[in-house]
């Protein structure tokens, strides 16, 4: 099907809406640069939450741009990082989705929706199929990689950073808090009863719901709209997905996963033991070890890890490997692990890094090929594989042109976040302290 329509072509822009926790609108959660990566309006004025109904959003001029282009068979640059991951030999979020969604609607279903669009300005005549509602930026942690657009405690710590005259400039360079527009963002888009009102309507017809935050299990809307997709009935056919961080397993929440016929967990784990605490700070590894454990017991979830590969966990990621092993043996089946490549902040990219720590981090990262979880990935076609095998390319591409001033970042946005979270580089991961301390 692919071949028939174009190279370039995903399912994405014809099945899936998501809401970014400033209350913009996309089409795919890793479009995140390019002019196209958020939904504009005919004026190119962002498509918001706070002003515009899901439906809206939908049909907008840059959604049907999106689909031409892709039709067109051109490379949007939005879609970079699925360009990047079938360079490094990865099986693409594009072409996984694409599977995914010929599979759940049928090929014929696809092409009646590409027909339409291509007699009507490139307008769907569904409603979606999928939603990925982030659904603000409440979150109780501050992790390394994260920005103020995901975390409520990032916000904070910025602000107070900002005026103790702590800050160095790099994340304003890498996340500034306004619109393209430059305006303000609306953080309070969440409590708009119109914006909610024009969701339930899609409740009929969905097929799988994406929960993330923030931290989703601290926000009132996910309860909300589980509520409602339960009050409709739909709670046996909807799949539904949460990405959390495991701080926050309470009776509610698992009473209410529970009601769903298939449910997908995904775990924010970067790193075991101290590695956790530093990157992940203010959790704790024991507590997320034992939270995990018993989110992964549940006998409708499918559990995941979705760790961010990064500076900081560049040599311990096998690790991460060995708790997913562990934690398979325990459930008795196996535990996905997709990694998240780490391009913003650019500081923290592990492309910045020299051959020698990469060649190192190769031969970690190599010796889980002869592993048992590996091979039961190679089995039974779960992520593992294709992550590990993906990442290893990566490891032996070129370093990135601009990687002494995006080490320079590293170096001061380091002590500055050590500094005010009463942490130490040196001391929580001195490996790679050791490795690195001649790049500052």
């Amino acid at each position: 099907m692919e071949n028939e329509l174009s190279k370039t072509f995903c399912v994405h822009p014809w099945t899936n809406l998501m809401v970014n926790p400033p209350g913009t609108y996309s089409f795919c959660c890793i479009a995140t640069t390019g002019a196209l990566s958020q939904i504009t309006d005919d004026n190119n004025k962002l498509v918001h939450a706070s002003k515009n109904t899901p439906d809206e959003a939908w049909n907008a001029k840059s959604m049907r741009t999106v689909r031409k282009a892709m039709l067109d068979g051109e490379k949007l640059d939005a879609c970079g990082v699925c360009w990047k991951q079938e360079e490094m030999g990865k099986e693409s979020y594009r072409e996984r989705h694409n599977k995914e969604w010929i599979q759940r609607l049928g090929q014929q279903e696809i092409e009646r929706r590409v027909a339409y669009s291509l007699a009507n300005e490139y307008a769907v005549d569904t409603p979606p199929d999928y939603l990925d509602l982030r659904l603000g930026n409440l979150c109780n942690l501050k992790c390394r990689m994260c920005n103020v657009f995901n975390s409520s405690q990032i916000e904070k710590e910025h602000i107070k950073l900002r005026q103790n005259n702590m800050y160095a400039d790099i994340w304003t360079r890498q996340w500034d808090k306004t619109d393209i527009n430059g305006a303000p963002y609306d953080m309070n888009w969440v409590n708009y009863e119109k914006f909610w009102d024009n969701l339930n309507k899609f409740v009929p017809d969905l097929q799988k719901v994406y929960f993330t935050g923030g931290e989703p299990t601290l926000l009132d809307t996910p309860y909300k709209f589980m509520d409602e997709m339960i009050l409709q009935g739909v709670q046996d056919k909807v799949d539904i997905m949460f990405n959390t961080n495991c701080t926050n397993v309470q009776p509610r929440w698992l009473d209410q996963i529970s009601q769903f016929r298939k449910v997908q967990i995904n775990g924010s784990i970067d790193g075991i033991g101290a590695m956790n605490d530093y990157i992940r700070a203010p959790s704790k590894w024991k507590n997320i070890k034992e939270n995990f454990i018993k989110i992964a017991k549940l006998p409708n979830v499918r559990i995941g890890m979705s760790p961010v590969i990064q500076i900081y966990n560049i040599l311990d990621v096998d690790k991460i490997l060995d708790f997913a092993e562990e934690v398979s043996h325990i459930i008795g089946k196996v535990v996905d692990v997709d990694f998240l490549l780490c391009v913003h902040p650019t500081y923290l990219d592990p492309a910045n890094l020299s051959d020698r720590i990469r060649d190192k981090a190769f031969m970690k990262l190599q010796r889980v090929q002869d592993s048992w979880i590996y091979k039961q990935s190679e089995k039974n076609g779960n992520s593992i594989k294709n992550s590990v095998d993906s990442y290893l390319t990566l490891l032996e591409q070129e370093r990135r042109p601009d990687w002494k001033k995006n080490m320079t970042d590293f170096w001061n946005m380091t002590a500055i976040l050590d500094k005010n979270r009463n942490q130490s580089f040196e001391k929580s991961i001195p490996e790679l302290y050791d490795l690195l301390k001649d790049t500052k």
